[in-house]
């Protein structure tokens, strides 16, 4: 498997959550949020073994955060996952020689990704 395709999973999963027919099942059925918690666990796994360093210090963090912050901190969670995402483009840009990797994005800017804004994209 690659890279590239752990981390998609990760989007993917994580882009579940906004999906309001999942929430509606999730609150009529608790077992379904356990479900979800053991597909989480499995791509986690994936992503420990392939991702970067960065990377999964950034999933841990966002892990923990979700779980300690549920309801009320989703800014905070949406903040951790930025650096998840953040983390992820840093790993797959390619790196010149002597060139630090080149990127003007900012968690702003992927935040616009989720929200749009008037400030997103400038």
């Amino acid at each position: 498997m690659k890279k590239e395709d752990v981390y998609c999973e990760v989007l993917d999963m994580f882009a579940q959550f906004f999906d309001p027919h999942l929430q509606g099942q999730i609150a009529k059925h608790p077992k379904r949020q356990f479900e979800l918690g053991k597909e989480m666990a499995k791509v986690g796994m994936r992503l420990g073994i392939i991702g970067s360093d960065d990377v999964v210090k950034k999933y841990v963090k966002f892990r923990l955060i979700a779980q300690t912050e549920p309801g009320g901190g989703f800014e905070k969670v949406l903040q951790a996952f930025l650096g998840v995402m953040m983390a992820m483009r840093e790993d797959l840009l390619p790196v010149k020689p002597q060139i630090i990797r080149l990127t003007t994005c900012t968690t702003e800017h992927l935040l616009g990704t989720f929200l749009a804004g008037e400030k997103m994209g400038r």
